[in-house]
């Protein structure tokens, strides 16, 4: 795996998600479904979307509430790899998540995917979509 300056240099990708900080938690729960529901990527929070790494500052049970969060509100379950990588004296919250063998993965209800560099929330027919493509995987 990259890096996290070759990682920031590249920009967002289809592949490659950066957040402000813990606060975009909603977003970040998303894009992990969308990850899940396509090809895995890779979220860095305490990254601007220009690139700039700003750094975290962490509270007492901050990683746990994130944790406790995908354990709740993502069905079915998914396991992202959490790890906290300093880098320029700072700190960087990297997630690794995987492809799922589950799909349709959702968040509160709603199913996302990454088309780009942009998590969307797909309609019945995308979620349709998904499931047809898993049963002739599965076949």
């Amino acid at each position: 795996m990259a890096g996290i300056r070759e990682l920031v240099a590249g920009g967002e990708t289809e592949k490659l998600e950066f957040k402000r900080s813990l606060a975009e938690k909603e977003e970040i729960l998303r894009t992990i479904v969308a990850f899940s529901n396509v090809s895995g990527g890779t979220i860095l929070v305490g990254v601007s979307e220009e690139g700039e790494v700003i750094g975290l500052t962490l509270n007492k049970g901050d990683l746990e509430d994130l944790e406790n969060s995908i354990n709740q509100l993502i069905e079915p379950k998914v396991y992202p790899e959490l790890q906290l990588v300093p880098y320029n004296n700072k700190l960087i919250l990297k997630a690794n998540v995987n492809e799922g063998f589950n799909k349709p993965y959702l968040y509160k209800g709603a199913c996302y995917v990454r088309r780009g560099n942009v998590t969307r929330r797909l309609d019945r027919d995308g979620v349709v979509g998904l499931l047809t493509r898993k049963a002739t995987f599965d076949s």
